[in-house]
């Protein structure tokens, strides 16, 4: 972290957590008064599990990658035969925007291009291309 006295601005390194994985962001702030506004760089920008890992992480109750399972065979005959994986490919650089309020910092964060993110049924991807992606962080 390097940052200006009494200010936010400056660059930032650390990381968020997903699905138990630490992925390494990057930003660079400028403060303004109360305002916030940067870019982000993510360095992590594809991510892999298994129907298992990606249902557990998400806090579904035991069996339920078994039913997602049941439900991408039921829709795609190839499933029944190919290896499934859930996965997740982001953009490298987003836009930040927010605000500090005492200790309190808000940012929204959006991406520049698109998120995808679904299944991939052998070779075949199936799932969301999602442009401009928001993600909001609050922290102290």
């Amino acid at each position: 972290m390097t940052t200006e006295a009494g200010s936010l601005t400056g660059h930032w390194t650390g990381y968020y957590l997903q699905a138990n994985q630490a992925n390494r962001i990057d930003a660079e702030l400028t403060q303004v008064g109360t305002l916030l506004y940067g870019t982000m760089t993510d360095h992590n920008l594809r991510s892999e599990w298994t129907l298992f890992e990606a249902t557990a992480a998400a806090g579904l109750p035991p069996g339920a990658d078994e039913e997602l399972l049941r439900q991408l065979q039921a829709r795609y005959p190839e499933a029944a035969t190919q290896p499934i994986r859930v996965i997740e490919e982001l953009p490298p650089l987003s836009d930040l925007t927010g605000e500090v309020t005492g200790n309190l910092v808000r940012l929204i964060k959006v991406y520049r291009g698109a998120l995808k993110s679904g299944y991939r049924i052998g070779d075949r991807y199936i799932g969301d291309i999602i442009q401009r992606h928001t993600v909001h962080y609050r922290g102290e």
